[in-house]
């Protein structure tokens, strides 16, 4: 008996959705593939002392099983949140206003994903990424292990529908979702804020993509 093996040919305007698609090998053999998403809105939400936030209403075509997947880009500058589901994609750039109080600063991340996710939100989380600590980075690593901690408090505390919270690390994630651990998501999603961008493929991660 011959073994027959069946290789497809992944293009640029790919929505994912064939079922015999090696999607990983694919995305490795074919270094130009990019995984297509279209802005269909950008809304500015608000500006407030704490922060500002740009609100983008994004179509991705991923196959998104059921349920609402989070993403978090931690910053202690600038913050991406995105969630993905089979209904909605949404992502949220937030550019913060730092406070030197290190108290102050784990309370406004409670209060940002309050407002963001949980008060103007009618879908409800079931699973959530957060992006770990790179360890290249060294630059205020203490504030960001304050604001990861700070979310998977504050997530449990306003979901009790979340049923998983991961901390990942950057290239397991890019490896994952691009196939490739040094592909950022910046590079690929152009026309979203690099935060945004980096907290949809974290949502993506969450939903097994």
């Amino acid at each position: 008996m011959t073994n027959l093996k069946i290789y497809l040919w992944v293009t640029s305007d790919c929505n994912l959705s064939c079922p015999l698609c090696n999607q990983k090998y694919a995305r490795n053999l074919h270094k130009g593939y990019n995984m297509s998403m279209e802005v269909l809105s950008k809304k500015y939400k608000y500006a407030s002392p704490k922060c500002s936030i740009e609100f983008y209403e994004i179509n991705t075509e991923f196959p998104i099983s059921s349920g609402t997947y989070i993403g978090i880009d931690p910053g202690t500058v600038h913050l991406g949140i995105a969630q993905v589901n089979q209904f909605k994609s949404m992502v949220w750039e937030i550019t913060l206003i730092r406070n030197p109080n290190p108290v102050i600063r784990i309370l406004d991340v409670r209060d940002i994903l309050q407002s963001v996710l949980y008060m103007n939100n009618s879908y409800i989380p079931t699973d959530v990424t957060i992006e770990g600590a790179s360890f290249a980075d060294t630059y205020r690593q203490v504030e960001l292990a304050e604001q990861r901690a700070a979310t998977v408090i504050y997530l449990k505390e306003l979901f009790s529908s979340v049923k998983e919270i991961l901390i990942v690390a950057p290239n397991s994630i890019r490896k994952k979702v691009f196939g490739n651990g040094k592909t950022k998501a910046q590079d690929v999603w152009k026309d979203i804020p690099p935060n945004a961008a980096c907290a949809l493929a974290c949502a993506l991660y969450s939903a097994g993509i």
